[in-house]
């Protein structure tokens, strides 16, 4: 593996608060910014006068309403049940039970509720003041901006303005600025590096990446600013565009563009079309806010809709009355078979804040080589029976890793303690606690224990004092490893076949077949999933069965299968399968696909399935 440090570029934050415009970007200076904010653009009036027709009516009260008397009364417990509760009821309205958040065309819904004002935020983004159509667009309502621009394109706004979920106080974008901010998840950069000289305008290049490293956090949670970055170099979340800035205002050039996106435990990628950033920065913070605007991809967006689960309730919208009015609001890039639009005109409204970005030479699309350690087979206790009690484990890719009865992971640093020397300072203490072990505790196995005067005794496992760090936002996650510190692997992770490669991605290390392209398994019952979710049809259309060579061998847990005269990969028992619609390295679009709730039960996971227990699948049919 090459050196991660080789090759470090950092973008330099200018101190705008002491120089002007005029001379804010010198040569060789850069200004560097990371996300912490973006929300749908919504205009909003204190008597929703936007929403002449009312809110939008949502699954459940649809649901609601065709049930008689005595059927609300069996299914909901006489209305005790809360309506987060009833969702696998209020979608499951096919004409057999089909879920229509995944299958919107089966059913028609009274129409959707949708914006019926003239003023909206966004930018002309069609040249065109009418709504007529173009070259690249459809005939759609123009809106005029609150400070008067007329032939402003936002049909997201149309449609999604008159959802309780969208509004300034709704859930579902409030919840996934607050989880990206958690989880530090999904979160992009941009840095701006001139092309002119000194000027009141300067011509300036702009590159967007994903941000592999936490945000870090004050005491009340407002993310600092002018912490380091580094970046991940996967290739279709680097671009580059030319734009201009002029007296702190940057605009750019449209541009198609995947951004990283992760909220409402949805990880995906947004695919903008035509975008283009109009944002403002402040001279005294550093910090940078406006908008991003372009064409959202109806496909990609409609993709995240239907991920979200039970938050489909709690906005409040009907799924198929909204996939409807979005197939009918579509603006941009008319597909030429159809004549149809297949994007949606949008403004986001961002904040970001003042950074630093390091450029590594590692590229996780091009996979990480994995060696071949010893292969093993067994149940985890088989593999590692001894343990105290409330020591925990669990299957990554790097192999078993330790973690405490929350199912948080533990790590050691060799210079923060061992069996004999324990020196975790206080300072050390701010990030990282001590594993305690309970009073009665003995050594056993590779466990000894580290006693202090002045508290409990700790647990230290093969000579290193362990710990849990206050940064892992939720059980089952390692984000911080680096610096001397690394998550304990118990043992080695099994023999993979030669053309598996691991690649880094938001979701963890995740498994590739040799082209960079996510591998697949179906959790859950098959038959249940073609019912509900995507039949058979759709299957042979959307997921590519992994085929293995006729002299191949089982390895690990891999095992070539005959399915009629060729053979398919299996992991665990189950068919391995790629995602038509991943088509670039270091894609997952297939993750999750069938929901994303904690109740959904029959969905495609990324491999590993490390938010599935896998410990014993159940057959999926071929």
């Amino acid at each position: 593996m090459r050196n991660i440090l080789a090759g470090i570029a950092i973008c330099v934050v200018c101190s705008t608060s002491q120089i002007g415009w005029a001379d804010a970007l010198k040569p060789h200076s850069r200004l560097g910014f990371v996300l912490v904010s973006m929300r749908t653009a919504m205009f909003e009036t204190k008597y929703m006068q936007e929403c002449r027709d009312g809110m939008a009516i949502g699954n459940d009260e649809i649901w609601w309403k065709s049930l008689s008397r005595q059927d609300r009364d069996r299914l909901t417990n006489s209305g005790e049940k809360e309506p987060a509760a009833r969702r696998a009821m209020a979608t499951r309205r096919g004409p057999h039970q089909e879920d229509v958040c995944w299958k919107p065309e089966l059913v028609a819904d009274p129409p959707m509720r949708i914006v019926t004002g003239s003023t909206a935020y966004g930018l002309n983004l069609d040249s065109e003041t009418e709504g007529n159509a173009t070259e690249r667009t459809c005939k759609h309502q123009n809106f005029q901006s609150p400070d008067g621009e007329q032939g402003v394109d936002n049909q997201m706004y149309r449609l999604l303005g008159c959802v309780y979920g969208w509004r300034a106080n709704g859930y579902v974008e409030g919840v996934a600025d607050g989880e990206r901010h958690d989880s530090s998840k999904g979160v992009w950069m941009i840095d701006i590096t001139p092309l002119d000289r000194n000027e009141s305008s300067q011509r300036v290049q702009v590159t967007f990446s994903r941000a592999v490293d936490s945000m870090p956090k004050s005491a009340t949670g407002t993310i600092l600013p002018f912490a380091s970055y580094r970046v991940d170099q996967t290739q279709h979340f680097n671009a580059t565009v030319e734009g201009t800035l002029t007296n702190g205002i940057l605009t750019t050039k449209p541009v198609d563009i995947r951004l990283p996106f992760y909220g409402n435990r949805v990880s995906t990628e947004m695919y903008i079309r035509d975008m283009r950033l109009r944002l403002t920065i402040d001279p005294n913070s550093g910090a940078a806010s406006g908008l991003l605007t372009g064409y959202h991809d109806l496909e990609n967006w409609w993709d995240y809709i239907r991920k979200m689960g039970y938050l489909i309730d709690t906005a409040q919208f009907s799924c198929p009355a909204m996939y409807q009015a979005a197939t009918d609001l579509a603006d941009g890039f008319p597909d030429p078979a159809t004549g149809k639009c297949t994007a949606l005109s949008v403004a986001y409204q961002i904040k970001l804040v003042s950074g630093f970005v390091v450029r590594t030479e590692l590229k996780p699309s091009e996979g990480v080589s994995i060696g071949q350690p010893p292969n093993t087979n067994g149940t985890l206790n088989e593999l590692f029976p001894k343990r105290p009690p409330g020591i925990n484990t669990r299957a990554t890719p790097l192999g078993t890793v330790l973690t405490d009865i929350q199912g948080r992971t533990l790590y050691s640093a060799p210079a923060q303690g061992t069996a004999s020397s324990f020196s975790c300072d206080s300072s050390c203490l701010r990030d990282w606690e001590p594993l305690q072990a309970p009073w009665s505790s003995k050594a056993l196995g590779e466990w000894s224990l580290i006693s202090r005067k002045d508290g409990p005794d700790l647990w230290a496992f093969r000579g290193q004092a362990l710990y849990t760090c206050k940064r892992d936002s939720k059980p089952n996650v390692a984000t911080c490893e680096g610096n001397g510190w690394s998550a304990v692997v118990a043992t080695p992770a099994p023999k993979l076949p030669l053309w598996i490669q691991r690649q880094e991605t938001s979701l963890g290390r995740i498994y590739a077949d040799q082209r960079g392209h996510t591998l697949y398994i179906l959790v859950g019952d098959r038959g249940e999933f073609e019912r509900e979710i995507c039949d058979q049809t759709c299957i042979d259309a959307l997921w590519i069965p992994v085929e293995a060579a006729s002299d191949a061998q089982t390895v690990g847990e891999w095992e070539p299968v005959a399915h009629g005269a060729t053979k398919w990969w299996h992991y665990r028992g189950s068919p391995v399968y790629t995602y038509a619609r991943d088509v670039l390295p270091g894609q997952f679009l297939g993750h999750l696909f069938g929901g994303a709730s904690v109740s959904a039960k029959n969905y495609w996971s990324a491999l590993p399935p490390e938010i599935a227990d896998m410990s014993s699948p159940r057959q999926s049919r071929p």
